[in-house]
């Protein structure tokens, strides 16, 4: 098994990982929110319908 060493971060890798973190949170929601207001418009149709 490969040994890892944890080091802290140069500030410039830094400023990428909060960067690359936000964008990967934001996209998180927006896929969250996209399914809900599927989900939403799915089971108004079906309560419509019966």
């Amino acid at each position: 098994m490969a040994k890892v060493q944890l080091v802290p971060l140069e500030v410039s890798d830094r400023e990428r990982f909060i960067k690359d973190n936000q964008e990967a949170f934001n996209y998180g929601a927006m896929e969250a929110t996209y399914v809900v207001e599927k989900s939403i418009k799915n089971r108004s149709q079906k309560n419509a319908q019966a």
